[in-house]
């Protein structure tokens, strides 16, 4: 086995002319990517500067009356709530479970503003007997008023049906 020459503390060859083209040229790429970057820091800053002269003022912070008022919109609400709630549901749907044996398909129960009124929707087969299910209404004790307010023949598969809205106001609110 042949023994290694390793020399550590020799002196390295020179560069050669490779060396120093690269070299050059990285300095050279160095300089533009500088030149390219205060460029872009000086258009940054002009924009910047363009966006603080057009954005709007801060607004100022709630004044204790508008949180407030809020607060009151929003207790309001609850209270309106809590009066559609406390309806007597029960009594008003037994009211209209109770008419006797019409023929009508009950679709929605809309409860109106006032709580008092009461939107119903239905299907029929006929007039007859969306008009023999409002005399009914009528003549419930718990209905102060009934009053068509819509109507129109639908076709539902092969079968015509009549589709209406009848408008109901409770005799005796809670």
């Amino acid at each position: 086995m042949q023994a290694l020459r390793i020399n550590l503390l020799g002196l390295s060859a020179r560069p050669s002319t490779l060396g120093w083209l690269l070299l050059t040229a990285g300095v050279m790429a160095f300089a533009v990517a500088w030149w390219d970057y205060g460029d872009a820091s000086a258009e940054q800053a002009v924009v910047q500067t363009r966006l603080a002269q057009k954005a709007p003022a801060p607004r100022a912070r709630a004044t204790p009356a508008s949180v407030a008022a809020g607060e009151t919109q929003a207790l309001k609400m609850r209270q309106v709530t809590m009066a559609q709630l406390s309806l007597p549901w029960a009594r008003w749907l037994g009211a209209l479970e109770a008419l006797p044996g019409h023929r009508i398909a009950l679709l929605a129960l809309d409860l109106q503003g006032d709580g008092a009124t009461l939107r119903l929707s239905a299907e029929a087969r006929n007039m007859q007997q969306a008009l023999a299910y409002l005399s009914a209404l009528r003549a419930s004790p718990e209905v102060a008023s009934a009053e068509l307010s819509a109507h129109e023949l639908v076709r539902v598969g092969e079968v015509d049906v009549l589709r209406f809205n009848i408008d109901l106001r409770w005799k005796a609110m809670p």
